[in-house]
């Protein structure tokens, strides 16, 4: 009787320690980004309503605070940039906005969980840029591409360089 109470007790335990293997859980999509960098602005993939350049610097700042659920960690100003003084807009996680009197003109990303249009992303090597037909110039900044008004600096010579800064719109770049 002890043997059958103890054989039963231990089927008992195996069955809810899952003995028969682990089920897996049903894999989930990943979640769409809140917004997607694009050449003309910022694009909601969820609901299709754009950011775009030229929207007043209020607006658009607090259009992204909403986004990504909080303000700029940072807000600063460069008088001396090529385009003129521009007002800049830094948010953790790599990305940072620029605008030229009181309007949004452009983007910065350095961060590889920034979506960016076209595919492209920070940490990309320059091997896949190229094979994407993209062509790789040397400048006064590095090396530089260029895809449908999206750019990109490489750092690194050869294909084993990796893209380390995307932008669109106004820099503050000095060639």
């Amino acid at each position: 009787m002890r043997r059958r109470l103890i054989l039963a007790f231990g089927l008992a335990a195996c069955a809810l320690s899952a003995c028969g293997g682990a089920v897996e859980a049903p894999s989930r999509a990943p979640a769409a980004p809140a917004f997607q960098a694009t050449a003309t602005g910022l694009l909601l993939p969820k609901s299709g309503l754009r950011v775009d350049f030229g929207r007043t610097q209020e607006s658009t700042v607090l259009a992204v605070t909403k986004l990504l659920s909080g303000p700029p960690s940072r807000q600063f100003q460069n008088l001396e940039c090529g385009a003129g003084p521009v007002q800049f807009a830094e948010w953790p996680g790599g990305l940072t906005l620029l605008f030229q009197n009181g309007d949004f003109e452009g983007w910065l990303v350095t961060d590889k969980s920034v979506a960016v249009s076209g595919g492209l992303s920070v940490g990309q090597s320059r091997a896949s840029i190229e094979g994407r037909g993209l062509s790789v110039k040397g400048t006064s900044l590095g090396f530089e591409f260029d895809s449908a008004g999206v750019f990109g600096l490489i750092e690194n010579e050869g294909s084993a360089g990796q893209v380390s800064l995307l932008w669109a719109g106004v820099s503050c770049f000095f060639r």
